[in-house]
């Protein structure tokens, strides 16, 4: 089995994740710059909820496509552990 094969599907997802990985990189320098204050909670869910689409799609034989959701759902991620250290903590009810 091909586990990267070259059509257009593919083609596009890896547009999708290389889009989406520089657009967190801006992100980040932002936050490193002190521009931007993450929220933790509210990465960690953004984080759960496209976690939860992507393997949906995984298991749904999405193919490709399920990459973009993927790499969005580990960026995020990231960026509420970040936030953790250096970002936004106050929590209201």
């Amino acid at each position: 089995m091909n586990l990267f094969p070259l059509d257009q599907y593919t083609l596009f997802a890896a547009a999708a994740v290389i889009l989406a990985t520089a657009r967190y990189v801006t992100y980040f320098i932002s936050i490193r710059k002190g521009e931007t204050k993450p929220h933790a909670f509210s990465w960690f869910l953004w984080s759960l909820i496209v976690a939860i689409a992507a393997f949906a799609q995984f298991q749904l034989n999405a193919g490709p496509s399920a990459w973009g959701l993927l790499s969005i759902s580990a960026s995020c991620f990231v960026i509420a552990v970040v936030a953790l250290v250096i970002g936004e903590r106050n929590y209201t009810t």
